[in-house]
């Protein structure tokens, strides 16, 4: 009697199994489209553009311009920029000679930025002071201005002498305008004469400008020492150390200053950042340092990402972009350095991020360049993780943005009114696996696997398909997996 009763159940259940639907009978295919159709879409680090260093990028009209240092070394004839109309076309950028020098410069031209500032465009930059040598023990470097009625020059030296009078050498000089119009500038006391004990330390200063920016107001102040271990990595085989490469940033009423650790032509250069509520006092060094940082191959360990820093950052549309190099050999670090860019942002706790380094994955151009927006900001999120982690800008690429990472097996994406997208970008644990599926408006499904992004930092899993009115977007997951970020995008509304 029993066994007859187990043996009805049993088939019972069986007949149950067979007559619900299967998971690709309840859904549709979502109609993919080959990634390729949206190449147009894209970038990829390192860009095409070598042999330079100290990266700072402009927007004018429909030109990107990239002022930078050129070899780096002790020669050199000025300053170039690089013009293009879009970020993958660094290659075929047009090389413009804007700066040749002034009277009292001669040579170590580094870390140009221009600004358009009270209807001219002006330089800052530092070079050598009259005919010191390193060798001679009197080198001199300083900080000029330069100005000019075009970004591409050419750029003219108002004054015919150095910004700042001081008796150090300095570099790396960065202006910064304050919401209500106060000019700063910050730059770096070089080591080169900057003895601490038996250190030779750079450290980075602050000081007011004159509202016409040829003068300082008062004296400058230091803001930033080399004090963290990731810091002092260079002390290993040198008595030198730096924090260099200067530039600050202003969110929520707080002040970020970013900046560079060890020495550009070693691995270890890193990029980290200070925050204060006041310009030019009381920085605090983040806890998720650095941002930037070597890395390594999940399956060889060795480097492909070397010395990656001194940053600037352009604002495009709503959002930031951080340019800064990496070394163009990860086996033979010199002053031969490549242009890199990646996204920027602030968690909800105020902490700093940067969504690199990415390396040889695709990246979105600005969405503002491309008519396109990010669908996920304005979803509701429901799942069994951390929602907000899922559109917080930080595809965890860096080291630092471990903590940031969502972890969950579900998660739901609904509007209140049906968004328009035909692409989805999944930002999975660097190497992490993982599969799953996606189902759009509880009618359309794809299957996913996080293994096919690749293990190379910035991997996305990305998605095309035709354009699509999305009201609802569900991810299943077979087991928890570990997320970035997820971008469902699509074309503006009008």
């Amino acid at each position: 009697m029993k066994k007859h009763f187990f043996v009805s159940i049993l088939a019972a259940l069986l007949c149950l199994g067979l007559c619900l639907p299967a998971l690709s009978d309840a859904y549709q295919p979502l109609p993919t489209i080959s990634t390729s159709k949206f190449n147009d879409r894209f970038y990829q680090n390192p860009s095409a553009l070598s042999g330079i260093g100290d990266p700072f990028l402009l927007k004018e009209g429909d030109y990107y311009y990239c002022y930078a240092t050129n070899d780096g070394t002790a020669k050199g004839d000025g300053f170039y920029v690089y013009r293009t109309t879009d970020l993958t076309q660094w290659g075929s950028a047009k090389k413009i000679h804007v700066f040749e020098g002034s009277n009292w410069t001669n040579g170590y031209y580094w870390g140009p930025e221009v600004h358009y500032y009270n209807g001219q465009y002006v330089m800052f930059y530092n070079a050598r002071l009259g005919e010191g040598t390193e060798e001679g023990g009197d080198l001199k470097l300083r900080l000029g201005i330069a100005v000019s009625d075009s970004p591409e020059g050419p750029f003219i030296d108002p004054l015919g002498k150095p910004l700042l009078e001081v008796d150090y050498c300095c570099i790396d000089a960065h202006l910064f305008v304050d919401d209500d119009g106060t000019p700063y500038l910050f730059f770096a006391r070089d080591n080169y004469d900057n003895w601490i004990g038996p250190h030779q330390v750079s450290q980075i200063y602050g000081v007011q400008l004159a509202p016409d920016l040829m003068s300082v107001v008062g004296e400058p102040v230091m803001l930033s020492t080399p004090t963290e271990n990731w810091e002092k990595i260079t002390l290993n085989y040198s008595h030198y150390m730096w924090n260099e490469g200067v530039h600050v940033l202003k969110n929520e009423g707080n002040y970020y200053l970013f900046y560079c650790a060890n020495y550009t032509s070693m691995h270890d250069y890193c990029y980290g950042v200070a925050i204060s509520e006041e310009p030019l006092a009381n920085y605090v060094k983040q806890e998720e340092n650095p941002l930037l940082h070597p890395m390594r191959s999940l399956s060889n360990n060795q480097i492909i990402v070397s010395g990656p820093g001194n940053g600037a950052f352009i604002t495009i549309g709503d959002e930031i972009f951080c340019s800064y190099h990496v070394n163009a050999s990860n086996t033979n670090p010199t002053m031969n350095r490549t242009l890199c860019i990646d996204r920027v942002g602030f968690h909800a706790d105020g902490t700093a991020f940067i969504n690199g380094v990415s390396r040889m994955k695709k990246q979105l151009l600005p969405l503002f360049d491309l008519g396109l927006v990010n669908q996920t900001k304005g979803a509701v999120i429901l799942s069994d993780g951390d929602s907000a982690l899922l559109k917080d800008g930080d595809y965890c690429i860096s080291n630092a943005s471990v903590g940031y990472l969502w972890k969950g097996t579900e998660a739901t994406f609904t509007w209140d009114e049906g968004v328009k997208a035909d692409m989805l970008m999944i930002y999975p644990k660097l190497g992490s696996e993982g599969t799953g599926r996606v189902i759009i408006n509880d009618q359309y499904v794809q299957e996913i696997d996080l293994k096919s992004a690749g293990a190379m930092p910035g991997s996305a899993v990305i998605i095309g398909f035709e354009e699509l009115e999305i009201s609802s977007l569900r991810l299943e997951w077979d087991s928890k997996v570990k997320l970035g970020e997820i971008l469902v995008i699509g074309p503006e509304a009008k």
